[in-house]
């Protein structure tokens, strides 16, 4: 009996099986990645002490939030993913009220650094807000495109319908 054609079976399935598992392996990789580029920034050291009203001030001495940026387009859904993200920076404080400092979540960490990287339009933003106020972007999210679960749906139905467009950050 001939065994090359079950030889030759055996070393394509194998050969499939192996390209399958390191393909996952690299996918899983860009994953971890990324979950450790946001556990990085919210026990940073580097981002500021005080959450101004601006929220990030100072982006550019950080370079946790850096390491982010330069992600390209590809930290966009990073950022979509964590808006409702609950974990509080480690050494980052609201400065509200000095006796009783707050602590700033991931989540509304996230959704300044994603208006560094979108492009300012509607509805992302509220255009008038920004026109007439001439206030800064961080304050005028538009509706429903803020952090926690809501404005984490509305900010990926947009990227999967591909109407977010991606900015470089200032910094």
């Amino acid at each position: 009996m001939n065994k090359t054609p079950l030889l030759v079976f055996a070393v394509l399935l194998e050969t499939v099986l192996l390209s399958t598992v390191h393909a996952q392996t690299k996918s899983a990789g860009t994953a971890q990645r990324g979950e450790r580029l946001i556990t990085a920034l919210a026990n940073s050291k580097t981002v500021p002490g005080l959450w101004g009203d601006d929220g990030f001030e100072h982006v550019d001495m950080s370079p946790d939030v850096i390491r982010i940026f330069d992600l390209g387009k590809r930290a966009i859904p990073l950022l979509i993913k964590h808006l409702d993200d609950r974990r509080l920076f480690k050494h980052m404080m609201f400065y509200g009220d000095p006796n009783n400092p707050e602590k700033v979540t991931v989540g509304e960490g996230v959704l300044v650094l994603l208006g560094y990287i979108v492009r300012t339009e509607a509805p992302f933003f509220d255009m008038a807000c920004i026109k007439d106020e001439r206030r800064n972007e961080d304050r005028c999210n538009g509706d429903g495109y803020l952090f926690g679960r809501r404005g984490k749906r509305n900010w990926h139905k947009a990227y999967r319908a591909r109407r977010i467009h991606f900015r470089q950050a200032d910094y």
